[in-house]
């Protein structure tokens, strides 16, 4: 309309120019050209218009992400000579930040000596990875503190808290890489010698299976790891964890998806891990937290038990008490009526013997 309406315009008006002899036909066309170029440019420029206002929005988005200052710094802080693994989680409680009303974690406290092995058992949603989430500085407590061998966690430089902290989870993540770079990634190919990566691999059960393969330590991995098996991928993970040597080892479900025969290899590469080490396990198979030092039942972000496993499974009605008998095959009262069985069977066996020699 716009282009149609300027070009009759254009023509009325010249016309009227020429018949009047104010100007020639031959400048008026030469006007006319220059006019209609000028106007159907403008037409289509205004058609970039939605996208410069997409663009204007984009833009702004991105700003506010780019010029965001974290709660969180990605270094800065203090950095403790020796850590030894002493955790003290003092009345924290704990919100997520896209649920600020919704307390996941409730006056919880906790305390961890070094070289203890701590395992957190509890229905799902209990804060079992929160724990573990707070302790890697992921996020701060909305109450309480946390301290590391007596310092605030808050003023450790996250850098260095990471080089101290190893994390095995329940899905390891790996890169598109060589094995050997993705079991030298937590300290770097060049800080390590092709022995010590050697050497890691053995004691994660890991080094069979990788000389198996055509390029061994040079195989090449995809994203994530998926040319490898689930028990390969973990253990994986913990030469990595072994390379490392972290004074605090957090487990995170580092079993529940493998299959028996895998999760006896990566259990017993954990038990190599585990040895020296202040060591936090999240676990739903009871079975791989039976041995821990402490055992801490949670339900909603409130430790409701704590304890051995042996004084766990004799509390009547406990939480723990119930977890163990829906998971392992023999309770208390079946052991008893499998002994009194044996009983029976033994003096049975006796009677038959008796008998025979009676009649011999």
């Amino acid at each position: 309309m716009v282009t149609y309406g300027t070009i009759a315009l254009a023509f009325w008006f010249g016309g009227d120019m020429v018949a009047e002899k104010q100007a020639t036909l031959g400048s008026i066309f030469k006007v006319f050209g220059m006019l209609y170029l000028g106007v159907i440019s403008l037409t289509r420029s205004a058609t970039f218009y939605p996208h410069y206002g997409k663009a204007f929005v984009s833009e702004t988005t991105l700003l506010k992400v780019v010029l965001r200052k974290p709660d969180i710094p990605f270094m800065g802080g203090v950095q403790p000579e020796n850590i030894e693994g002493n955790i003290v989680i003092d009345n924290v409680d704990f919100a997520y930040p896209s649920r600020p009303n919704t307390l996941v974690m409730k006056d919880f406290s906790l305390d961890i000596k070094k070289g203890q092995t701590i395992a957190l058992v509890g229905p799902s949603g209990s804060g079992k990875s929160t724990i573990v989430g707070l302790l890697e500085r992921f996020y701060k407590p909305v109450k309480g503190k946390i301290y590391l061998d007596g310092v605030d966690l808050e003023t450790i430089d996250p850098m260095y808290l990471h080089k101290v902290i190893g994390i095995v989870g329940q899905e390891p993540v790996l890169f598109a890489g060589s094995i050997k770079y993705n079991i030298a990634y937590s300290i770097g190919l060049e800080n390590c010698t092709p022995e010590q990566i050697e050497n890691a691999a053995k004691q994660a059960n890991a080094h069979n299976f990788i000389m198996d393969l055509p390029d061994k330590y040079e195989t090449q991995l995809g994203e994530k790891g998926v040319s490898l098996s689930g028990g390969q991928k973990q253990r994986i993970a913990i030469a990595r964890a072994l390379l490392q040597n972290p004074k605090i080892l957090l487990l995170d479900e580092a079993t529940s998806a493998l299959d028996t025969e895998s999760e006896s290899l990566v259990q017993a590469a954990l038990d190599q891990l585990m040895k020296g080490r202040t060591t936090i396990c999240i676990a739903h198979r009871l079975t791989t937290v039976i041995n821990s030092d402490v055992i801490c039942v949670l339900v909603k972000g409130v430790m409701k038990e704590k304890g051995k496993h042996s004084e766990l499974v004799k509390i009547p009605n406990g939480i723990y008490r119930n977890l163990a008998e829906k998971q392992m095959v023999i309770t208390e009262e079946q052991v008893n009526d499998v002994e009194d069985v044996m009983d029976v069977l033994v003096d049975d066996d006796h009677h038959d013997s008796a008998h025979e020699e009676q009649q011999q």
